[in-house]
Formats: structure tokens, sequence, C-alpha cells
């Protein structure tokens, strides 16, 4: 896997906006990336996908923190 570091950069660069959540941001990137990405290169979806799923466990995990500690 030798993927142009700078080409990833620009990639996630164009899917920033003010106000998106890191999570929101993981989505738009994976969802260029695996248009774009072909063969070996595909491998670092991976990475961007587990990445996602942390960031969704992490949300979940505050949402209901928050939400049982509004119950109390």
């Amino acid at each position: 896997m030798n993927i142009d570091q700078q080409y990833l950069w620009d990639v996630l660069n164009s899917v920033w906006e003010e106000g998106l959540t890191e999570l929101q941001v993981q989505k738009r990137y994976f969802s260029i990336l695996e248009k774009e990405l072909k063969g070996e290169d595909r491998a670092y979806l991976i990475e961007v996908y587990n990445h996602i799923e942390e960031l969704e466990l992490k949300e979940r995990s505050e949402t209901i923190r928050t939400t049982n500690f509004k119950e109390k």
C-alpha cells in the first residue's frame, strides 16, 4: 500500500466543513475514498472504517452517559 499522503490530506480537507463533528467528516472522507481507491490502496479503508466505528461507539457512550445524568 503506497497511498499518496498529499492526496489523502486533500480529500480530508475537501470534506471538512465548520460545524461538522469528526464523525461526520470521517463518514464523508470514507465515502469519497471508497469510490476513488483501487487495488491494495483499498486496505486503507479498513483504518478509516475502524476510526468511524470508534467515534460512533464514543458518541453512543456519551449519549448514554448524558441521558443517565439527566435522569438522576
